[in-house]
């Protein structure tokens, strides 16, 4: 039987905790993270509730709530009049990890969800999985180069480490994993000429007077690589 929280001591509670919650609130709002994305958002929820002597339990949706994982729906496909139901609908999307071992999760996952989800509207579900791009790993030997290079170029060109993994498909990845490489983003946006849109956006520019760094620094470090490897 669930004994009833006093009201007082409810409310001495909350205001005990308002400054903590009032920081962490203006934390999530600093540190924005995309939909599907929220890795350091549900690491900090999951330790602040530890903090409190909560449990957690992870893997209840089949997948650890850190996890650097997402699923995108970009293409709904159905019907052919706009005056009659359609008997089907076709959803096309791509589902991305970091970690290969969640990656494989993926087919059972979705088509559980698909299968369900249809099943409580009387309608039925399948599944057509393509793997797509593995992940991208720089090698780090190979990574110390490009940011030695990179450093060397000056303090006018900032070296900024990306914290949490980013679930983008890059074909690089393939050759990465057939020989060792490093793949370094080039800072190309500019407020000043609205270069400040993202990937596959109408609007999407880039200032191109980045481009020069970005072949300074591969070139730099193809020449510490090489200076400090027997190529004969």
């Amino acid at each position: 039987m669930t004994t009833p929280l006093d009201p007082a001591e409810l409310k001495t509670a909350a205001l005990a905790a308002k400054e903590n919650l009032s920081a962490l609130r203006r934390d999530f709002h600093r540190h924005p993270e995309l939909a599907g994305q929220e890795e350091k958002t549900a690491r900090r929820v999951v330790t602040e509730r530890e903090n409190l002597g909560l449990a957690v339990e992870t893997g209840i949706a089949g997948m650890d709530p850190v996890a650097a994982a997402v699923l995108s729906i970009g293409r709904m496909i159905g019907g052919s009049q706009r005056n009659v139901l359609s008997d089907r609908v076709m959803l096309e999307g791509t589902a991305r990890a970091a970690d290969p071992a969640i990656a494989a999760q993926f087919p059972a996952l979705i088509r559980d969800v698909a299968e369900g989800v249809a099943a409580g509207f009387g309608a039925s579900a399948g599944l057509l999985y393509y793997p797509g791009y593995p992940p991208l790993v720089n090698a780090p030997s190979v990574n110390a180069h490009v940011r030695k290079a990179a450093a060397d170029l000056g303090a006018s060109y900032p070296v900024l480490e990306i914290p949490t993994p980013l679930l983008a498909g890059e074909d690089f990845a393939y050759f990465a994993r057939a020989v060792p490489g490093a793949m370094f983003l080039l800072g190309v946006g500019n407020p000043d000429m609205e270069a400040v849109y993202p990937l596959y956006q109408p609007q999407f520019r880039i200032d191109e007077e980045a481009l020069p760094v970005g072949v300074a620094t591969m070139a730099c470090a193809i020449a510490s690589f090489c200076a400090g490897n027997d190529w004969r």
